[in-house]
């Protein structure tokens, strides 16, 4: 049941896609690409980086998705992305070095780091690995937030019944808090 991945089921009318990836699968990783070629023209990506209990091979690092992206259009349309549970592990520094040199459009990122209890990385760690991630960025009007998290895996923005609330324009959105004068 559904469309499988593929390069030949494209769904243009898409301009938000949030997936949840296990980047210490393998071959969770590895249909990241082809499931991105299916929503040429997203305009947000959230991602949420999900636990791996029993991670997989080596991490897939930049070199990976360079090679599954030859021609840069991937993330052509991308301005927006929202990374959340950022642990630090190389999976997850590849693909942000990845976006960072390829999305062009991209205008906002925020990185969620993951609660520092459920990682092997130090929030600093974690924090320098964001940071060595965005060093080459192909937006240079690219705003970049990291934001730390103190709640359990996931949050309230993952939640199914807030991802299926159609009222919100962009259920997963980072929305900064305002102060009422």
């Amino acid at each position: 049941p559904g469309i499988k991945a593929s390069e030949s089921a494209l769904l243009t009318s898409v301009k938000i896609l949030s997936l949840n990836v296990c980047f210490g699968v393998r071959n969770d990783v590895k249909m990241v690409p082809t499931f991105l070629k299916c929503f040429p023209n997203a305009e947000r990506l959230h991602i949420m980086s999900a636990k791996c209990d029993q991670p997989t091979g080596n991490h897939l690092t930049v070199k990976f998705w360079e090679e599954s992206d030859p021609k840069q259009n991937l993330l052509s349309c991308i301005n927006m992305l929202t990374f959340r549970e950022f642990k630090g592990d190389r999976g997850e520094v590849g693909f942000l070095e990845f976006v960072f040199q390829s999305a062009r459009a991209l205008d906002k990122v925020a990185i969620f780091m993951a609660n520092p209890s459920f990682t092997r990385f130090s929030t600093d760690e974690a924090l320098v690995k964001a940071q060595y991630s965005a060093r080459n960025l192909a937006s240079k009007s690219c705003e970049k937030c990291i934001i730390w998290s103190s709640r359990p895996e996931g949050g309230d923005a993952w939640s199914l019944r807030v991802g299926a609330d159609f009222s919100f324009e962009d259920p997963f959105m980072v929305m900064p808090a305002r102060e009422d004068s």
